[in-house]
This record gives C-alpha cells, structure tokens and sequence, in this order.
C-alpha cells in the first residue's frame, strides 16, 4: 500500500501537472509513461495550456486520465530511467550492476517508499484527490481517445517516445516470477485501479 499522503517524486513530473483546455473545459491529468508526451505534443498547439489545476477554475470540467497495466509501464519506466540516468539514481546500489534479473529486483527494493523518478512512480500518486470522470486505457488508446480528438481537431495520434524493442527484449529476458511478485507488491495500487477501470 503506497502512502500517498507522505509520497514525493524526487525528479520530474509533479501532482497536479494537467494539460487543461478552458475552450473544450477538459483536464487531461497526465500519467508519464501513458502517452503523456504524446498528449503533450497533441495538445498544446490546440490551445490546451500544461499547468497546476489549483491555478485555474475547473469546475464543470471534464476530468480525464489513461491508465496502464502496471507490468507494461514498469518495463517501459525501468528502460527510460536507465536511460535518463538522473544523478539521484547513481547513488542507489543497484546502479552500477550489470543488466540482469538481480538488478531489476535491486531496482524495485530501492523504489519504495519514496520514488526517486517519475517514470517508476505509481499511476495513484499523479491522481490522489483528483475527481477523474473518465478513464481511458493504454492499450485501447486511438479508439478510446478519438472521440476527444475529433472535438479538438487533431486528426490522428501522435506516438512519441516509444521504448526501442533492442531495450525492450533486454529487460523481458530478465523477467522472472520472482520479478513479476515484487512488481504486483510494489504497484498493488495501481493493479486495483488498472483493474476496476480497464479489465472489463
């Protein structure tokens, strides 16, 4: 159970960074690792603006969000953080060991309780207190973002920052059940969540 209220990313996107349009009165609350770039790119040049939701009034507004099966963005997380190499996680013993099932579960055993990086944090922390009307899912993206897309005039789906397989097939050759334990341990929150809004 991640204690939400004592949380804190180190680096990175902060709670409460949305992508808000006042036209459309939509809040895209934005999840790094579930096409937050990709929003991002699409968005902006449409008006919406990216900022905190306490410095304007949403009230009304539509409040959105994508969720992603936790294993997915964990594996997705895991390679961007290695390749961001922010200086915080040089000091964590894990970093310096080769790529390799140990290093993995070293990875996860340094995560909790405070997460050191974005894009490992759980999706729950970036929606704590956050009334969300809607949930979209990670792996249904263009059919359950088009609707939102015709309105705001974008014509299809920008995919950016898209792990390559290379690094991908690195890490899947390193999963283990003993991995795939601690991952349902560490992100349990974001399971319940994933499962109640996207597994029907």
């Amino acid at each position: 159970m991640v204690d939400l209220d004592n949380l804190s990313c180190i680096v990175g996107h902060h709670y409460g960074q949305c992508l808000i349009s006042h036209r459309y009165q939509l809040v895209f609350v934005n999840i790094p690792k579930n096409g937050s770039q990709s929003l991002k790119q699409m968005f902006r040049p449409k008006g919406f603006v990216y900022d905190y939701t306490s410095k304007h009034d949403t009230r009304g507004y539509e409040y959105i969000t994508i969720l992603r099966s936790p294993m997915s963005r964990f594996i997705s997380g895991y390679i961007e953080s290695n390749q961001r190499a922010y200086p915080i996680m040089k000091t964590f013993n894990y970093w310096t060991r080769p790529e390799s099932t140990d290093r993995m579960l070293a990875c996860l055993e340094q995560i909790p309780p405070k997460f050191y990086d974005e894009h490992l944090t759980p999706q729950v922390y970036f929606l704590h207190e956050i009334n969300i009307n809607t949930y979209l899912c990670f792996d249904h993206l263009e059919q359950e973002l088009a609707p939102y897309l015709n309105i705001i005039g974008v014509r299809k789906i920008l995919k950016e920052n898209i792990s390559k397989l290379k690094d991908k097939q690195v890490i899947l050759n390193n999963l283990t059940t003993e991995v795939f334990d601690m991952i349902a341990r560490v992100y349990s929150d974001d399971y319940d969540l994933y499962n109640r809004h996207c597994c029907h």
